[in-house]
């Protein structure tokens, strides 16, 4: 349904732009996120701080535009939550406390079955002496939320080491998961960092499972690396699910770099309740200390301040106090100050949308392929982003695909 709501003024951004001027929510339509009426909004953000008052007074409608604004937040669940736990006097009206309810229990019958499909796959891989790391929702879910239904996700990522992407492909296949491109050993893995792999097992409950061989396909050098990543891993063991997931500094790290490069124009409020989860989950000012360090090894100290900014201004985070005042951090590096242009100007300017995806340490010959391969991908490469009917009619995807850039770039 359209918001019927008139447009509000309400700044999601403002203590970032100067870093960040091009940030934009996800949903149907482009930040209808900013259309919800501003009482509204402040009342949802004073639940998730815990700081609850009672529910504005508003109509039906009102409430309903809100919650289907939402939805594609991945919220419901937990503003469910955080309601329930809220005195029964400042919880919205019973109706949309009932939506809420529904949804909650949709996501939790939807992170059990992700419980049974994260337990087969570290399983497997475990007994094959592939080491699997999972990333995201998923992990994050069952580390840092009090119940995994409060964090929803679309899909499984999990990382592994290159050298041992050909054995993880073959404990994929043996579970019954096929995958539509392969791109790692193609030539043209540098564009890439992961493949998907589909399952029609259990009637289509599990998900779409993400193979990492690496965390992004920046155009920036870093020092760090997966090695660094598999050194730092910590062993999770919740909800009857045992795994490896990324330290939560680097899940930190992981997160900012994705919500201000990868998802700047689809940014969900979720995403960054995860960075305000994270930070709360740490021990003290020895993480502070490595968050500080590491996120200028991975080229992600301007990302690291936009997302705890964001966590501090939407939620609440507090920052322990010698680690409030950005300017005392270790400055980014040069490397990172050019690639961080590139990125965010990449839906603006096409040299810096080609230049983001291009690695700053490969000689001429290396980039030219590699553009080439960026506009002209592997057949089954675009097919797998932009479907189409038959076969035969695969020159539609590439269409497509270069439609959008277009649409980016006139925006």
């Amino acid at each position: 349904m359209k918001n019927p709501l008139p447009a509000q003024t309400f700044d999601f951004f403002g203590d970032v732009r100067h870093l960040h001027p091009h940030f934009r929510f996800c949903g149907e339509q482009a930040d209808a996120l900013l259309r919800v009426r501003r009482e509204l909004l402040e009342y949802v953000f004073a639940l998730l701080k815990e700081t609850p008052y009672p529910a504005p007074q508003v109509s039906d409608e009102a409430w309903t535009a809100l919650l289907e604004t939402l939805k594609p937040h991945w919220t419901l669940p937990l503003l469910y939550w955080y309601a329930g736990h809220a005195p029964k006097e400042v919880q919205p009206p019973p109706q949309v406390m009932a939506f809420l309810r529904g949804s909650f229990q949709w996501s939790r019958l939807r992170s059990l079955h992700m419980d049974r499909q994260m337990q087969e796959l570290s399983t497997a891989f475990r007994r094959s002496g592939v080491r699997m790391i999972i990333l995201k929702g998923a992990a994050l879910g069952r580390m840092v939320y009090p119940d995994p239904a409060l964090r929803p996700g679309s899909d499984l990522d999990i990382l592994v080491r290159p050298e041992e992407m050909q054995h993880a492909r073959v404990v994929l296949e043996k579970l019954g998961y096929k995958v539509a491109a392969r791109k790692f050993g193609t030539g043209a893995e540098a564009l890439y960092h992961h493949e998907e792999y589909t399952s029609a097992r259990r009637g289509g409950q599990n998900r779409l499972v993400e193979l990492h061989w690496r965390l992004h396909s920046l155009g920036v050098v870093q020092d760090a690396g997966v090695d660094d990543l598999f050194e730092h891993a910590v062993q999770v063991s919740a909800h009857g699910v045992s795994f490896e997931a990324l330290h939560p500094v680097d899940a930190l790290i992981h997160r900012a770099l994705n919500n201000a490069f990868m998802h700047d124009h689809d940014l969900r409020i979720i995403w960054v309740f995860d960075i305000f989860r994270l930070a709360g989950s740490f021990r003290g000012a020895e993480d502070w200390q490595a968050l500080q360090e590491r996120c200028v090894t991975w080229n992600a100290r301007h990302a690291v301040e936009v997302a705890l900014t964001l966590a501090r201004s939407w939620y609440g985070l507090a920052l322990p106090g010698v680690f409030e005042d950005f300017s005392s951090w270790p400055e980014a590096t040069e490397d990172e100050i050019r690639a961080w242009r590139r990125i965010t100007l990449r839906r603006k300017r096409l040299d810096c949308m080609l230049g983001a995806k291009l690695s700053p340490e490969a000689g001429m010959l290396e980039r030219a392929r590699s553009v080439i391969r960026l506009l002209i991908p592997l057949r089954a490469v675009v097919v797998e982003s932009y479907p189409v009917a038959r076969s035969w009619m695969f020159p539609l995807a590439y269409l497509r695909r270069w439609g959008r850039w277009i649409r980016e770039l006139w925006e």
